[in-house]
């Protein structure tokens, strides 16, 4: 059970509690409180409350604070440093918890159902939400080697949050882009390129080249699908295709399998289309006619990200 002391220091504020935590030492134990009663920010103590009734705990310092089972659902923990915190079993649904600090944060079966996790932290390898419920607004979250066992998702957005740290990318090619007016200048771009990448390898894994060919400058580099804001009808446009021609999916054994054949049926897909034969890449560029200056994408991609058509990280990928 929480500690009535550490209650009572609670009541006297946000700014009050942050000065104590910084001058003396204590733990805070609130486990099993119920921050959602009306007794902890009494209004005739000049503190008002939104119409959701939130408790105002926005930049709270609640370090290696003991929260397990606590009720915290519609509280305002917005910027609130949570770090180390043991959030175990603690209910958050519908509370605010953008940009709050929750790294390293033990939040094994936490419930955050419509809790609003924009911006949140909760990378580093300590953070546990094993079984943790995070149906809720990850935008710009930061799940970076947080423990994610059994977390429950479903309906959320995982695009939108970030799941994996970037890969560390091959060093940039150092030169300007080339204008390419013949096949010799292609060639002997690629060719110059290829050297560059290779003389980096002592450093980095060795790099393989792809090449996309766009006939114009300036388009977005992206799939067609994340276009004309067609994203979120992307499952809704694949089913009507395969009920459209079901003869041609029948032989489809998985997800990989119906996106190549609804992309070769003219459906707009996740799929950026790239080659190994930079001839072909730049076919595609000069493929429109007109005066438009087309582009030649070159991407030096690292050997272990190159995976196997029917390897498991294809396939979530696919299903996704």
């Amino acid at each position: 059970m929480a500690n009535p002391q550490h209650i009572q220091w609670l009541k006297e504020g946000v700014s009050a509690w942050n000065k104590r935590r910084e001058s003396a030492t204590f733990k805070p134990d609130l486990s099993s409180h119920d921050f959602g009663g009306r007794t902890l920010f009494e209004t005739n103590r000049g503190r008002e409350r939104d119409h959701w009734e939130r408790v105002p705990l926005r930049g709270i310092d609640l370090r290696d604070a003991n929260l397990a089972h606590a009720d915290l659902r519609v509280v305002d923990l917005s910027e609130a440093s949570l770090y180390y915190a043991n959030l175990t079993g603690a209910s958050l649904s519908q509370a605010i918890l953008v940009g709050t600090d929750l790294r390293f944060a033990n939040l094994t079966d936490a419930n955050f159902v419509n809790a609003d996790l924009t911006s949140a932290k909760f990378g580093g390898y300590g953070a546990k939400l094993t079984n943790a419920n995070l149906q809720a607004p990850v935008t710009d979250a930061d799940f970076r080697e947080a423990d994610l066992t059994d977390a429950g998702w479903l309906p959320g957005e995982l695009w939108k949050a970030k799941l994996f740290w970037p890969h560390r990318s091959p060093w940039q090619y150092p030169h300007e882009p080339a204008a390419i007016e013949t096949v010799s200048d292609l060639l002997k771009t690629i060719n110059d390129i290829r050297q560059y990448h290779g003389s980096q390898t002592e450093a980095h894994e060795p790099v393989f080249l792809y090449f996309r060919g766009e006939p114009k400058c300036g388009w977005d580099l992206r799939p067609s699908v994340m276009r004309d804001h067609l994203r979120a009808h992307e499952s809704d446009m694949l089913r009507d295709v395969i009920a459209r021609r079901p003869g041609e999916f029948s032989g489809t054994s998985s997800a990989l399998d119906r996106w190549v054949t609804a992309q070769h049926h003219g459906l707009r897909t996740r799929f950026l289309d790239i080659t190994r034969n930079p001839l072909v890449a730049l076919f595609h560029a000069c493929a429109d006619l007109t005066a438009e200056v087309g582009r030649l994408h070159v991407f030096a991609v690292p050997q272990s990200l190159i995976k196997p058509y029917d390897s498991d990280i294809i396939s979530i990928i696919a299903n996704l």
